[in-house]
Parts: structure tokens; C-alpha cells; sequence
């Protein structure tokens, strides 16, 4: 085939001359010759480049990721390439789901009337559920043990047949979705949130599998803000329950001990309260280990789990007031990493405090996980989830 310019290849690939030389001044296409007027001129091969960056494009590749694969490809392996943009582009439908989420939320809870200090506070609540939804999303993906956490989270609970069980906050609902063929007979579960967040899609989930429930077994779905009278009200109408559930809802509670109170006085005597707040966690130990064998001052984790050993203790300190029995128990949640930079990433999310002293560190905590993944073929982080299971005599 005859050397093409820019015009020609541009009709070949069914685009603009204009696209042609942008793909040039990014890098991305470079001409294989001049003519002697100066003119850009391309070959076979261009052609078959070219073609390459507009199905990238067209499946979504920015114009810097297309340049970074052309560059660093060392096959045409299209399915590997495929299977990577399916992830990215999941990863962008989920951040989007979540600000509609959000949006929506601030609609809801303002009565159609929002204004900017309810749009920040809803926003800043609403991340924080989510985020422990993107907590599961990575457990699924790196968890070294195969098991669901929401599963084992459900077992630690041993829910018995015949239970009355509290949910608050329930959310999406995992806890019930996973395990939904394992709720015994005989139960009845009254879950609390607000209208506008991920419970909205649990009401969904319940009425398309309500029918497949155990014989007795209910779910009913109130919308309410716990922090409400109102809702109280209406909750201390169907006590006493022999169960109590709140995870992942006290961080974005403002009256802590409130609530805990209202839960001890709607809890049946022999009943269990199942909450998590501070707890420690042998992640914080995982870290300082990992950081002071790596060569860093391990100094500011040694500080963060002083820090939260007093939280905590201040808080199981709370929950005996009210409780006649508290047991904290763990549920072990091992992440299994192959590339060093994945355990970086991990490293700085639970270190957020220090991430710009790591970020500094990244090319020697690098190295050091690079070697260790070599040595051991992948890096177990020692992680596991924390709760009280409080009691009442």
C-alpha cells in the first residue's frame, strides 16, 4: 500500500483529519514519513494502529490510557485489555450509582427543599455508608479466606428460631441478603432507615423474595431516623426485641450514648445487642510490624492504636452502663495481595493520617512488599472486623 496523508488515513478509519493529527500530538500515532511539502504520510501499519485507538476509545479508554497501552503492550492480547476496561468502567458505574445515591438522599430527607448545609451533612453520612460498601466490594476481591464477610458477620450473630430482631441502619441489607436462605422459621425483623439511601433497594429486594422466605419468617422495612422521638415511638410500640443489631451506623450518630440507651430499654431480658464502634483491630499490629520491618518510624502507628485503644476502652466503658453483660468479639477477614502497589493502597487507606509521610516512603514500601511478595508469593494482611455483643440479664 502507498504511504497515505493524514486526509487519506482519516477516510480509511472513518474519522476526521483532525482527530489524525490530535492522535499525533498526543503521541499516539506518529507519521512514518514527511512528503516533501511537509505533510504528514502513514502506512499499512498506521492504519492498523489507528483502528486499534478508536476501538479503544469507543469502549471507553482515555486518550492517556490508550498512549500507555500502545506503549506498553507487548501482545495483542484484546482479551486481557477487554476484561481490564470492563473492570475500570464498573468501578465508574459504581461512583456514579453512589451520587445519584447521594443526590437523590438529599432530595428525600429535605422534603424536596434542600438547602447547602443539608446537601453537606446527607452527602458526608452517606459516604460513610457507602464506604463500608466498597469495604465488602475489596474484601470480595482480596479476601484470603474465600468466605463472604456479611456471612460470617450473619453466623457470629447464631439467630435462633422464634427470634424478634431491631435492625438500625439497616441499609442495603446485606447481613439478611447473603444469608437469606438461612434465617431460621419463626422470625420477625423490623429494619429502620431513611428513605433516599441503599434501604430504598432492600424494600425492593424484600417484596421480589419475600415468598421465599422460611415458613413464619418476616422482614418488614420502616422508614425512620433513629435519632428521631418519633421513630422511637413507633419502635417501642412492637418491644421488647430478643435482638438488637446496629452496624456501621455509630459513626454517623451525634448522640452516641442515646441511643444505646434506647436500645437497652427495648432489649428483652436474655437478649443481645450487636454493635460495632471502636474497636481494635491486629490490622493496626499488622502495620506497625510491617512498617518498622520495612525500615520506617512505625512511631505514628504505634500512636493511632493508643489512640483507638482509648476509644475503645472508652466505649465498652458506655456499654457496661447499660449492659450486664459486654463481650467483644472478632471476626478474622485475612486480605490476600499480589502486586506490591495493591498493598500500598491498602497500607495508606488505613493510614490516612500519615498518607503524605508514606507517599513520601512509597519507593522503599515498594520495594520491601516487592521482595516479600517474591519470597512468599503474595502478602496476607491480617486483618478482622470487631463488634460488641452486649447482653441483658
Amino acid at each position: 500500500m502507498d504511504k497515505m496523508t493524514s486526509g487519506e488515513i482519516a477516510r480509511k478509519a472513518g474519522i476526521s483529519p483532525k482527530a489524525v493529527r490530535i492522535y499525533d500530538e498526543k503521541g499516539l500515532l506518529k507519521p512514518v514519513d514527511y512528503s516533501e511539502g511537509n505533510y504528514r504520510l502513514y502506512d499499512e501499519q498506521s492504519l492498523l494502529i489507528l483502528e486499534k485507538i478508536i476501538a479503544l476509545k469507543h469502549v471507553g479508554f482515555s486518550l492517556e490510557q490508550i498512549k500507555e497501552h500502545l506503549e506498553n503492550a507487548s501482545s495483542d492480547n484484546v482479551l486481557e485489555t477487554l476484561q481490564f476496561q470492563i473492570e475500570m468502567m464498573e468501578i465508574k458505574r459504581y461512583e456514579l450509582e453512589k451520587a445519584v445515591k447521594c443526590m437523590k438522599a438529599v432530595i428525600a430527607r429535605s422534603n424536596g427543599r434542600p438547602d447547602w448545609d443539608d446537601v453537606a451533612e446527607i452527602i458526608q453520612k452517606m459516604e460513610v455508608d457507602q464506604s463500608s460498601d466498597e469495604g465488602h466490594f475489596h474484601a470480595l476481591k482480596h479476601n484470603a479466606d474465600g468466605l463472604d464477610w456479611y456471612v460470617k458477620l450473619y453466623h457470629s450473630l447464631e439467630i435462633k428460631e422464634g427470634e424478634t430482631i431491631l435492625d438500625l441502619g439497616c441499609g442495603y441489607g446485606k447481613l439478611w441478603r447473603h444469608s437469606w436462605k438461612e434465617i431460621p422459621k419463626d422470625i420477625s425483623i423490623d429494619g429502620y432507615d431513611l428513605h433516599g439511601s441503599w434501604a430504598d433497594d432492600l424494600e425492593k429486594f424484600i417484596d421480589e423474595n419475600r415468598g421465599t422466605l422460611a415458613d413464619g419468617t418476616g422482614i418488614v422495612l420502616h422508614w425512620g431516623d433513629v435519632e428521631q422521638e418519633a421513630t422511637w415511638k413507633e419502635i417501642e410500640e412492637n418491644m421488647p426485641y430478643s435482638m438488637v443489631t446496629a452496624h456501621y451506623l455509630l459513626n454517623v450518630i451525634e448522640d452516641v450514648e442515646g441511643l444505646v440507651s434506647r436500645v437497652s430499654g427495648v432489649l428483652k431480658s436474655g437478649g443481645m445487642f450487636s454493635v460495632n464502634y471502636f474497636g481494635m483491630n491486629a490490622e493496626q499490629s499488622f502495620w506497625q510490624r510491617t512498617f518498622d520491618d520495612a525500615g520506617l518510624d512505625e512511631t505514628f502507628v504505634r500512636e493511632l492504636n493508643t489512640d483507638k485503644q482509648r476509644r475503645h476502652d472508652e466505649f465498652q466503658k458506655l456499654l457496661n452502663e447499660y449492659f450486664d453483660r459486654v463481650d467483644y468479639i472478632t471476626i478474622p477477614s485475612p486480605m490476600a495481595y499480589d502486586t506490591a502497589e495493591e498493598v500500598f493502597e491498602r497500607a495508606v487507606g488505613h493510614n490516612r493520617h500519615v498518607e503524605k509521610y508514606l507517599t513520601e516512603k512509597k519507593d522503599l514500601l515498594l520495594k520491601y512488599f516487592d521482595d516479600m511478595i517474591k519470597k512468599n508469593g503474595q502478602i496476607v494482611v491480617q486483618s478482622e472486623g470487631g463488634f460488641w455483643h452486649c447482653y441483658k440479664a
